[in-house]
């Protein structure tokens, strides 16, 4: 018998012949392979890629994994992955063989390329929210698919058992080797708030809801991240004040409650200050000597609101993420400030915790300052750049954040997303009050702020900015570094965009800065259209901030 296969030729049909003394009596058309039969399988695919896995440049990109369950090797070349039932032959496989029990991995990248050996990069990338994959023999037949489906970002949708078994999301992928059993049935949808967050002149009282009755929904006021293993809390430390012979590590807790009834919010500002009176520097000995607390400490209740974060639980399913609302209850609503306001919800031990928290001096100072006062007994004056964790682990370290911006005309938030955070700055680190870097990433929720920050510039998207604590005029004027370049701006320099906000951190008051952008590759781009890969910027003496030095070095 002879025929040929489907995963060879593009055929409707083969033909079987009956041979009889070597003459062909008969030709009888029989249907072609079933689909289901194929041995060839998508097995898990990633639809918005942050963190998992890099290509060879570095990037993250979807992927499409494929397993291949035959007893034979088999080539690829002249099969079809796409994305569009419309267009199924999208991009074809090359001379590609894969080999029984094996798996494949090829980028859905948009990067196009089919060399045999190398790295597989689809033309087409997948739809977070949902589109198809189509898996196409060399014969035109679909021998797999995966129906439009909503993945997020850095959760992969997989079979188990592979090739075969049903679909799973997937917390932790595992590309290019076997699914395992515990992947998860569903996506959960998000928490729904009965307010939005904003200004109110009155209290309200504030409902979580959920469309699936058998979900837990858990929730938490002090801006830490629900998590449904801290019902009883947990604790930190802070130290209370630096520099001192008595200082003190002080507890501090913060928990995850189950929701049950409405929640009652209120006009907060009579209560105790919390975040406020966290020793973020460290004092010069001069200053510390004329009182007993940080003279920074506010001696007065300041303004604060109730920051709610709310998210669902149920075995087998995958939480939606967490819901954020900030909720501010004045007389005055919107009209208190003047200004445009943001409110950030952090954890906020990851900022002020003694031991790890990127915010303080810390356990990093203290470790320091006795040998420096041994060896320099006579001097009072403290470098700015000490060692403490905002100088080691400040600018390297990034705590997931939400933000909520507030413009001066509107009483809810006109933009708000998830973020990330770190500290910025050299010397004015040591400042109580700090500059923050803003970082948009697929792995909070969009690589992209898409709003337009400064309303006075032609932009709508940003990918990095700060809130500048006006470094060496923070003690001063606050504004003489926007001021200058304003001044100067008729000359056309490259001048960084400027707007005062009020910031607000897990509902408290904690100051004025400054939003500006933030010179760098992804600026360079927006403004002046250069390829991010191809800038080199250096600081100093060929000290590099982005890219390399090479050719700096060459012309030395």
């Amino acid at each position: 018998m002879v025929r040929c296969s489907d995963f060879t030729v593009r055929s409707a049909v083969f033909a079987t012949f009956v041979l009889v003394s070597g003459l062909a009596l008969a030709a009888i058309a029989i249907a072609p392979t079933p689909a289901s039969a194929q041995p060839l399988y998508l097995n898990e695919i990633m639809a918005s890629n942050s963190t998992t896995n890099v290509d060879e440049e570095g990037d993250a990109e979807d992927w499409i994994e494929l397993y291949y369950a035959g007893n034979e090797p088999l080539n690829l070349n002249g099969f079809w992955l796409s994305d569009d039932y419309d267009e199924p032959y999208r991009w074809m496989f090359p001379d590609t063989t894969i080999q029984p029990g094996d798996f494949l991995l090829v980028w859905a990248s948009g990067k196009h390329r089919m060399e045999p050996g190398g790295e597989l990069h689809t033309n087409f990338s997948i739809a977070q929210a949902g589109e198809e994959v189509i898996l196409t023999s060399p014969g035109g037949t679909r021998i797999d698919e995966l129906k439009p489906t909503e993945i997020p970002t850095d959760i992969s949708i997989g079979r188990y058992p592979d090739g075969t078994g049903d679909w799973h999301f997937y917390t932790d992928p595992t590309p290019g080797e076997p699914n395992t059993g515990d992947g998860y049935r569903e996506i959960l949808d998000p928490v729904t708030f009965s307010h939005d967050g904003g200004f109110y002149t009155d209290d309200i009282s504030l409902k979580l809801t959920h469309p699936d009755p058998d979900v837990t929904i858990i929730y938490t006021l002090d801006g830490s991240r629900p998590e449904l293993d801290n019902l009883d809390g947990a604790t930190w430390h802070h130290m209370d004040r630096y520099r001192t012979d008595d200082q003190e590590l002080l507890e501090k807790s913060y928990r995850t409650h189950l929701y049950n009834d409405s929640l009652e919010i209120h006009d907060r500002s009579v209560d105790p200050n919390h975040l406020s009176r966290m020793q973020t520097a460290f004092e010069q000995e001069s200053v510390q000597e004329s009182s007993p607390d940080p003279w920074y400490v506010p001696s007065d209740p300041v303004f604060k609101g109730t920051v709610v974060r709310a998210t669902a639980v149920k075995e087998g399913a995958v939480s939606a993420g967490i819901q954020t609302q900030s909720y501010f209850i004045t007389e005055k609503a919107r009209d208190r400030y003047v200004l445009p306001v943001i409110s950030l919800a952090i954890q906020e031990d990851e900022l002020f915790d003694y031991e790890n928290g990127i915010y303080v001096p810390g356990k990093i100072f203290d470790d320091w300052f006795p040998d420096w006062q041994s060896e320099y007994p006579d001097t009072v004056q403290l470098p700015g750049d000490a060692p403490a964790n905002y100088t080691e682990k400040g600018i390297d370290t990034e705590l997931p954040a939400h933000m909520e911006l507030f413009e001066p005309e509107s009483p809810v938030a006109s933009h708000q997303q998830n973020l990330g955070v770190r500290v910025h700055g050299g010397w004015s680190r040591a400042f109580p009050l700090k500059s923050i870097r803003l970082y948009a990433r697929n792995e909070y929720s969009s690589n992209r702020f898409y709003y337009p920050m400064f309303p006075d510039q032609p932009y709508n998207e940003y990918n990095r900015l700060i809130l500048r604590n006006a470094g060496n005029d923070f003690e001063y004027a606050m504004l003489r570094d926007p001021l200058g370049q304003a001044v100067i701006g008729h000359l056309k320099p490259d001048t960084q965009a400027y707007r005062p906000y009020i910031v607000f951190i897990n509902g408290e008051f904690w100051g004025m800065l400054n939003m500006r952008e933030r010179y760098d590759t992804d600026y360079l781009a927006r403004v002046h259209g250069a390829e991010p890969g191809q800038v080199d910027i250096l600081e100093d003496n060929g000290l590099i901030r982005e890219g390399d030095n090479t050719h700096y070095r060459d012309m030395m």
